[in-house]
């Protein structure tokens, strides 16, 4: 029986491993960006450390403009993490032939690569603008899994109300 080591020559292996990193680096970037996609705006849009305050009435307002940000930043990743994979995997099936003309090669890369860079920030920007096209009200006790939140003016007043109250009683 022929040892696996064996079915290719030092160079494929090379290739298949070279590939093999690129892949994979691709799905480590790509990690923090899948899974839900509301889920995750809203954690990236207070990723920057501004801490959120919240209104009287238990919810936290986002803003449209930067929800559209953070969820057009989520969309390119993932169209980046597609034509990379893509990529690859075509790059395994094709080659150049020794008959192709290498500059008009470079410069059908270079169109291609314009018409995929402008349909995947046309595409997630325009997305970001349909699905988060209103300012969105979320409750404070989701945001609070995973960042501190500022008492609401309500919670400051009654805290400092229960905390006299006490003093006075004793």
């Amino acid at each position: 029986m022929e040892k696996i080591i064996d079915l290719f020559i030092f160079d494929t292996w090379i290739y298949i491993v070279s590939i093999s990193l690129q892949v994979s680096g691709a799905v480590c970037l790509i990690i923090n960006y899948w899974g839900n996609t509301k889920k995750n705006v809203i954690l990236t849009y207070y990723v920057v450390g501004e801490i959120p305050k919240a209104q009287d009435n238990n919810m936290l307002l986002l803003k449209k403009q930067r929800l559209q940000k953070c969820a057009k930043d989520i969309y390119i990743n993932r169209f980046a993490f597609i034509c990379i994979v893509i990529g690859y995997g075509l790059g395994i099936i094709g080659k150049i032939t020794d008959d192709s003309n290498k500059v008009f090669v470079y410069l059908f890369v270079v169109l291609f690569c314009g018409i995929f860079i402008c349909l995947g920030c046309g595409v997630s920007s325009l997305l970001s603008k349909i699905i988060y096209s209103k300012d969105m009200e979320i409750n404070k006790e989701i945001l609070e899994e995973v960042v501190d939140v500022q008492w609401s003016d309500k919670e400051e007043a009654d805290f400092v109300y229960n905390l006299f109250d006490k003093e006075e009683n004793d």
